[in-house]
């Protein structure tokens, strides 16, 4: 099975950062604001970690961060970056491999739960969050909205960025109007001069609110805060 990103790792941050530019850099600035208004010190579950956008910043201002990303290749280039910044991270492949029982705050930001597919995988997910939540603690995520898809595949011919060396494009599937076929192509060259080319290819789903607040009620988590930032809908939780 095709892991997403693991064609892409190793050029992710530079081929996210120069598609997003400064946006891309407001977004994580935000995102850390958030982390540190809830909790301003302790221990932190990043699940859908990727390359470190938010483990890493966080060890670095003394958090304990566990960073859980199903991507080897991913989680590879976020301990490269982590030894190169001096700061240690747990990592892990599962949110089943986590044990600590004692984390302030967990977080899955940048649609990491698009990436689950089946009711029975993410109520699977929110319990084992749940499980690794101190009593009290919170579970902050975000749902990207998929009117901003809707548009690009309506007005854009599902083109979501293209340029000479750059192609994303995006096709929903007929049987399924919440699931969506991401293809992701680039080529280019890294600031040390090393060419890249990759494609990746995988399934998305945009999942309602109304289906992620029912498992999570259903769970025990309580809602306390909702707000809208940069396209998505991001909701803070609560352990009872």
């Amino acid at each position: 099975m095709t892991i997403p990103h693991d064609n892409s790792a190793k050029y992710y941050d530079f081929v996210f950062e120069r598609r997003f530019g400064l946006f891309y850099g407001n977004l994580t600035k935000n995102n850390l604001a958030k982390i540190k208004q809830i909790t301003p010190s302790g221990k932190i579950l990043d699940f859908g970690a990727g390359t470190g956008r938010i483990s890493i910043p966080l060890a670095e201002d003394g958090f304990s961060v566990t960073a859980v990303d199903c991507s080897s290749e991913m989680l590879a280039v976020l301990k490269r970056k982590a030894e190169a910044q001096k700061v240690s991270i747990n990592t892990e492949f599962t949110l089943g491999t986590v044990t600590s029982r004692d984390f302030d705050l967990a977080i899955a930001i940048f649609t990491v739960l698009a990436y689950i597919k089946t009711t029975a995988e993410l109520t699977t997910v929110f319990e084992q969050i749940y499980t690794s939540l101190k009593p009290g603690g919170f579970f902050m995520f975000d749902l990207e909205k998929r009117a901003a898809y809707d548009q690009i595949y309506t007005n854009q011919n599902g083109i979501v960025n293209q340029t000479r060396n750059e192609l994303v494009k995006i096709k929903f599937q007929d049987n399924n109007s919440n699931l969506c076929d991401y293809y992701e192509s680039a080529t280019g060259t890294l600031p040390s001069g090393e060419a890249f080319n990759y494609t990746e290819q995988f399934v998305i789903k945009f999942w309602t609110i109304a289906e992620i607040l029912e498992i999570s009620n259903r769970i025990g988590f309580i809602e306390v805060q909702r707000f809208e930032f940069a396209n998505a809908d991001y909701f803070i939780l609560k352990r009872n």
